[in-house]
């Protein structure tokens, strides 16, 4: 069953949702309506106890990141908040209890990459980019996360440098656990139905696998593993903010 809204596509069944960004346009940026439809998903799949989630982009890359598309209508107060919801995001997919499963591709940025390092299990085509630029303005979102998946040696080069790294690079630290072709080398682009058919054809080992765990089973793994850290994230975020005029610290980074 497919369903679409202004901004996602969510693709169901009883062991697995595809929930798929869907604004091409905006190459998926996280705007706040956007962040607000993927957390009221995540709140019915764990109403619905949905074994497996699967997170991809429309378009030509999964997530942008951060959307500053409307940064000069809203206030300090407004980015606040915005940074803080995509907090809880991340927090609703890390300690989601079953298999999250991020496809990216395309160049991701910011908070794309965080809610892309979110999931459990992460695969990229082959022309996946990843950057985080967020250091640029003194916020702290993601890190402890990306640390804990690459080890802080890489952790630290790549927010101090604000290095783009690609797939290659990012399979070899961990930030992705494998590679996903989205269609054979030279053939044209696969339609939205071959795409979703492609999708659970190349994860129905984990699919199943999932499906097979009770709930009890499935949410003492999440628990034991990933429950910890989500008030300490949100701490460092919100004191990242807080030092100062974010929406000032903001304009200097997009040089108004």
């Amino acid at each position: 069953r497919t369903m679409t809204t202004q901004l996602i596509s969510l693709n169901r069944n009883d062991t697995r949702w595809i929930i798929t960004l869907n604004r091409p346009d905006k190459r998926n940026a996280l705007s706040d309506d956007l962040v607000g439809e993927l957390s009221a998903v995540m709140q019915q799949a764990r109403a619905a106890d949905i074994p497996t989630l699967v997170f991809r982009g429309e378009g030509r890359n999964f997530c942008a990141g951060f959307d500053f598309s409307d940064f000069d209508a809203v206030s300090s107060a407004d980015l606040l908040w915005r940074f803080v919801r995509i907090q809880q995001l991340l927090t609703q997919v890390l300690s989601y209890p079953g298999m999250t499963i991020g496809i990216a591709h395309g160049r991701n940025f910011g908070a794309g990459c965080d809610l892309f390092a979110a999931c459990k299990v992460r695969l990229a085509t082959p022309d996946a980019r990843f950057r985080m630029p967020g250091v640029l303005f003194d916020l702290i979102l993601g890190t402890r996360r990306l640390g804990e998946l690459i080890g802080a040696s890489h952790a630290n080069r790549i927010q101090l440098s604000q290095a783009e790294f690609d797939a290659a690079e990012a399979l070899r630290m961990g930030f992705i656990t494998g590679s996903w072709e989205a269609a054979p080398e030279g053939e044209e682009p696969l339609s939205p139905e071959q795409t979703m058919q492609a999708i659970d054809a190349a994860l129905e080992p984990l699919v199943a696998g999932t499906a097979k765990l009770s709930s009890t089973v499935r949410h003492a793994i999440t628990d034991a593993l990933h429950t910890e850290a989500a008030h300490e994230d949100m701490g460092r975020l919100v004191e990242s903010i807080m030092h100062g005029d974010i929406k000032a610290r903001l304009a200097r980074y997009l040089g108004r």
